[in-house]
């Protein structure tokens, strides 16, 4: 059983889905303009626990996940550390994809890296 706490009602419940052949997760992205930390690793393990126990319960799993929008911040402290935009976004990834490897962490179905 998977329980959640619910904000709306301040209390935790078990997890109902709406639809028990087909459960979706979306999961807001990381603001990415430097190298990954702590934080970061936080939500791809919890997630990924998150995603790995409904997965072994029901049928399919949808997992999404976003990167954050590139916004002025961002871009500031890019260039801040001498990157240009476009390298933000391939640190990211190499970031990304080499702590995937290492943890073994699942891959969202879809990560939309131009939200």
């Amino acid at each position: 059983m998977l329980k959640i706490y619910n904000t709306l009602t301040n209390q935790k419940e078990e997890f109902q889905p709406i639809d028990t052949n087909n459960i979706g997760i979306y999961v807001c992205g990381m603001t990415v303009y430097d190298f990954c930390h702590m934080g970061h690793a936080r939500v791809l393990v919890m997630f990924d626990v998150i995603t790995r126990h409904l997965r072994r319960n029901f049928l399919s799993v949808k997992y999404v996940r976003n990167i954050t929008d590139i916004d002025d911040k961002i871009i500031a402290r890019a260039l801040a550390i001498i990157l240009s935009s476009i390298s933000v976004i391939f640190l990211t990834y190499l970031t990304l994809k080499k702590f995937r490897l290492r943890c073994r962490v699942i891959t969202s179905n879809i990560t939309n890296t131009l939200a």
